[in-house]
């Protein structure tokens, strides 16, 4: 018998990366500029909640509402994957 709270689930509104949006991730995060800027910078904050922003003004992409720290976190396995 397994507790249940041990497993991570998922909601309807969580999203579910693809390649395509992936690379729309990594185009804002290079267009923004994101990693020009010092590692925890106020600027650095600023420009994922920017990329986060523009992001989230791809609706006929299927991307739901994301957060700056949705962005950092995929863009963080990204790297750790490549």
């Amino acid at each position: 018998h397994r507790d249940l709270h041990s497993f991570p689930t998922r909601r309807s509104s969580d999203l579910i990366w693809n390649d395509n949006k992936d690379l729309q991730l990594l185009k804002e995060i290079a267009a923004e500029g994101v990693i020009k800027h010092k590692y925890l910078s106020r600027e650095r904050g600023s420009a994922w909640q920017t990329a986060a922003d523009s992001l989230n003004g791809y609706k006929e992409g299927g991307l739901k509402e994301l957060s700056a720290r949705s962005v950092r976190d995929r863009y963080t396995v990204l790297q750790k994957k490549h």
